[in-house]
């Protein structure tokens, strides 16, 4: 019963870039002035994924909040490709699972909610031609759920 829960929390948890699909159709002329909006959420959401994931993991409150703060402004100086935070975040979900129900439940909310703007920056990409088709970005994105059931086993 545990996988079959951990299974759907993961799904779940990728639903994310469904919605920020969804809501950058909806507001399709908001997507171009609010790029750079949605790339420091990003930026943002991630830092504190990391920081709940190092805080709850029995790390000091102040060396967590350096790291989410590096995190940060390193992600704001790169530009890493946003798949492989992705890919990263699964690790992430698993380690989250690994720890208390409160902080598994603290983690996918957060990947959750990453996935919001990362799914309307993907559509933006998409609208300009720059990504070639929905098909690929979710089968691309996508990978993220059976690398997080594969982890679930290890």
């Amino acid at each position: 019963m545990a996988i079959l829960n951990y299974a759907l929390a993961t799904l779940i948890t990728f639903s994310g870039i469904f919605v920020g699909f969804i809501l950058a159709l909806v507001a399709k002329e908001e997507l171009e002035p609010g790029k750079g909006y949605f790339i420091l959420l990003q930026n943002l959401i991630f830092s504190l994924i990391i920081f709940f994931l190092l805080y709850f993991n029995d790390l000091s409150i102040w060396l967590a909040i350096i790291m989410a703060l590096l995190t940060f402004i390193f992600l704001l100086k790169s530009k890493i490709n946003p798949l492989a935070i992705y890919l990263s975040l699964a690790l992430i979900f698993n380690a989250g699972f690994r720890n208390r129900l409160s902080v598994f439940i603290l983690i996918a909310s957060l990947i959750l909610i990453y996935g919001i703007p990362t799914g309307s920056l993907l559509t933006y990409k998409l609208k300009n031609k720059k990504l070639k088709t929905l098909k690929n970005i979710i089968i691309k994105y996508g990978i993220f759920v059976p690398i997080a059931i594969v982890l679930f086993f290890l």
